[in-house]
């Protein structure tokens, strides 16, 4: 099961290649898997990205290797609302 600590540890280090791949937003939320909750790193792209990407990401904690479930999501880049 993913713990938020291990979540955010996994959203830090797969970071950079997420944003390589167009990711224009990441977060860690909390998700339903199998039937329980579990925290997951979100990723946010305006379309689906090129290459495949897992469909989770592995963090040590301590001798356990624990499981981070990924999530893409396509949505809309955030645009400010200009005031008229």
């Amino acid at each position: 099961m993913a713990t938020l600590r291990a979540a955010e540890t996994a959203r830090r280090r797969m970071a950079e290649v997420l944003r390589r791949a167009g990711a224009h937003a990441i977060e860690v939320a909390q998700v339903t898997r199998g039937g329980r909750k579990v925290y997951a790193v979100i990723a946010h792209f305006t379309k689906r990205p090129r290459r495949p990407l897992p469909k989770v990401i592995e963090v040590r904690s301590g001798p356990k290797t624990l499981r981070v479930p990924l999530v893409v999501r396509i949505t809309e880049r955030f645009r400010p609302e200009v005031p008229p």
